[in-house]
């Protein structure tokens, strides 16, 4: 039913200087009351510096007496500069002994002095002189250097013969044996050439431009979709899961920095960020922190090599905006106290990343054959974000991870938006511009023809191996 009565919208900006008149008198004799008291409390501290205060100016005027104008706008020009010089050095020093502490700014401090300096240079220039000639000289005249391009194309035949001599001087892997750790990861040689197959199918194409290959966007959302499945998103878990693929581990650890990052400065208004890290976190962490400018405080894990929320606890301050936690740990192996570390970050209203980079594609089918996992995805509430390597257990091509965010509103910041450019509008989801969309076809592949049951069979050869307590630990 309509209703007859109108509102004046002028009317409240129409009795602001009544309301603002009334507040004004009944402040008035607080803020009276507020300044006599400061003045109260100030004026023996005033009295007291006064005769320091006139000694001073009196000494300072007599020094000056006897000077022409120009010298004394010299000297106070010099003073201006070594007052300006000595504060901005205290400060970065400060910032240096909070980021990187006391003895280390020491020896930064010494090593940069000219009689140390150089010192320094000489001993680095022989180690890297060492390192330089214990490295292979490349003397096959079969294979010669391409120092610059050739004057005219070599055959196809060629540079296959060429390439081929290149690659026998590497370590062969074949099925079955394992020289290497953590280079590569193999599930058999029919697993391997269907990734080359994907590969070659969609060697020639460029996920930026999704309107030309729409089946570029289908294939990323079914990889982060089946990720985001086994982690406690999708219909069984938190159906707002989502997130994006990334060229890999580091990658996507970076970009979850730069996001967070974003988010706590546009949503709780932190300029200064700081992230909590255990001692046992990648060293990604290190070089994210270089670069989005957010200061690392890494805090030591227990006796039992796990960062708890007890250590957590003590090192948030107003700037943290992030919190690290790692499963598994890589120097470890073992899965920090994520639901601990989660009430923490619940209570205190950070973020919460949970590095799953080497353990993503383990433990959820190792709860599944019966091992003791504990909780660690986005089922423990808190948590805000993971990264998943499908390049590792996952199978895929190296060059593949899945970064995933409980939430839209967290992803949205990890975009780049350019509304400016003369080019037009730009618009991109990651650090990459164009990308491959081979390697993201492989990841596809790769976890469509494994399956839940290929990842339990792998996990479980994986499980029986870890005899040793230092590999049991890792599911404890």
């Amino acid at each position: 039913m309509a209703s007859n009565t109108s509102f004046d919208y002028t009317q409240p900006f129409l009795r602001f200087p009544e309301v603002a008149g009334a507040t004004w008198t009944r402040l008035q004799p607080l803020c009276s009351t507020v300044q006599q008291d400061l003045l109260s409390l100030c004026a023996p501290l005033l009295e007291n510096l006064r005769p320091h205060f006139h000694q001073a100016t009196q000494w300072t005027d007599t020094q000056l007496a006897g000077l022409p104008p120009w010298q004394i706008a010299v000297l106070a020009i010099a003073s201006t500069w070594l007052a300006t010089t000595l504060y901005r050095w205290v400060s970065n020093t400060v910032v240096d002994i909070r980021d990187v502490g006391v003895l280390q700014t020491v020896i930064n401090s010494l090593k940069s002095l000219p009689i140390l300096s150089g010192f320094v240079r000489r001993e680095v220039d022989k180690v890297l002189g060492k390192v330089v000639d214990s490295m292979p000289k490349q003397n096959d005249p079969q294979d010669p250097e391409v120092r610059q391009l050739p004057s005219e194309g070599l055959s196809c035949d060629a540079i296959c013969q060429r390439l081929n001599h290149k690659a026998a001087k590497d370590l062969h892997i074949t099925e079955g044996s394992s020289k290497v750790s953590g280079a590569l990861y193999m599930a058999g040689k029919e697993h391997l050439d269907l990734l080359l197959e994907a590969y070659g199918i969609y060697s020639h194409t460029n996920p930026l431009h999704t309107d030309v290959w729409p089946s570029m966007r289908q294939l990323e959302s079914d990889v982060i979709a089946m990720t985001a499945s086994m982690l406690g998103g999708g219909v069984n878990g938190n159906s707002h899961v989502c997130g994006a693929m990334t060229g890999g581990g580091s990658e996507s650890i970076l970009t979850m920095m730069k996001a967070s990052r974003d988010y706590a400065r546009h949503v709780r208004g932190i300029r200064q960020p700081e992230m909590i890290i255990g001692d046992s976190a990648h060293a990604a962490y290190f070089k994210g922190a270089e670069y989005f400018k957010i200061r690392l405080v890494m805090v030591p894990v227990g006796p039992d090599y796990r960062l708890s929320g007890k250590a957590v606890r003590k090192a948030v301050t107003r700037n943290t905006i992030l919190v690290i936690a790692s499963a598994p740990g890589f120097p470890h192996g073992v899965v920090d106290h994520v639901e601990d570390i989660a009430k923490v970050t619940r209570r205190y209203n950070l973020l919460l990343h949970v590095d799953a980079c080497l353990g993503g594609f383990v433990l959820p089918f190792a709860r599944k054959l019966g091992y003791p996992i504990p909780a660690f995805d986005f089922s423990v509430a808190g948590v805000t974000s993971m990264s998943v390597d499908t390049h590792k257990f996952g199978m895929a091509h190296k060059g593949t991870s899945v970064i995933l965010y409980h939430s839209k509103q967290l992803r949205q910041y990890q975009y780049t938006k350019i509304t400016e450019w003369t080019g037009g509008l730009y618009i991109s989801p990651g650090f990459a511009g164009s990308r491959s969309g081979a390697l993201i076809a492989t990841a596809w592949a790769s976890l469509v023809h494994m399956g839940q049951q290929g990842f339990m069979d792998v996990t479980q050869k994986l499980m029986q191996v870890q005899s040793s307590p230092c590999c049991v630990s890792m599911c404890m």
